[in-house]
Parts: C-alpha cells; sequence; structure tokens
C-alpha cells in the first residue's frame, strides 16, 4: 500500500500499479480515507419523559370500561373537564402505539 501510496509517476496510473502488485483498488481507496468519526453515544432519556408507573397509570385509564373505545382526544377532554391531567393527547397516542393497540382502521 505505502509503495503505490507513494508513487508519483503520472505515466504510471493507479489501476495499473495494483494490478502489478495484486493490490484491490477498492482497498487501497478505503484506506487512504480519512478514518469516519466515533459513533455519537445514545443520548440519555429524557427528564419530562413518564416513568413506568405513570405509563401504566395512563394506560389503565385508556383501558378502562369508560374509556375503552373512545379516542384519545375524547379521553383528554373528558378528563380534563374533571379536572384531571394525565398527559397530552400526543402521548395517549404514543403509549397506545408503543403497546401495539394503536393501527390504521382504513382499508
Amino acid at each position: 500500500m505505502d509503495v503505490i501510496e507513494e508513487l508519483d509517476d503520472p505515466h504510471v496510473p493507479i489501476a495499473q500499479a495494483c494490478a502489478a502488485l495484486g493490490v484491490s483498488r477498492a482497498t487501497l481507496y478505503r484506506q487512504t480515507q480519512p478514518a469516519k468519526p466515533p459513533a455519537l453515544p445514545e443520548p440519555a432519556p429524557s427528564p419530562r419523559r413518564l416513568s413506568d408507573p405513570e405509563r401504566q397509570a395512563v394506560l389503565g385509564v385508556l383501558h378502562s370500561e369508560e374509556f375503552v373505545d373512545q379516542p384519545p382526544p375524547e379521553v383528554y377532554a373528558t378528563l380534563l373537564s374533571r379536572g384531571v391531567y394525565l398527559a397530552s393527547i400526543r402521548t395517549m397516542y404514543r403509549l397506545l402505539a408503543a403497546s401495539g393497540e394503536s393501527v390504521e382502521r382504513r382499508a
């Protein structure tokens, strides 16, 4: 590899030099490229994320007899009219999707 990289003769193409030495051009180019930056560490979970008991409480309300057939916006509005706030509508949808209970209903 070093011999090919140090070759400065414009009359000898890299393809011929690689063929003469039995080295793949792809390997040469791969080794001459700069190293890729290290992968970023996985971000820490948000401090605003619901804890597991809070998630279970929201799912418990969504699965309750009263709300089992209602979509999250209706559940949210009903709970707010009673002065109870558990989670946003989007969070309710996200929790249902995580448990495989939110599916596309259109054909």
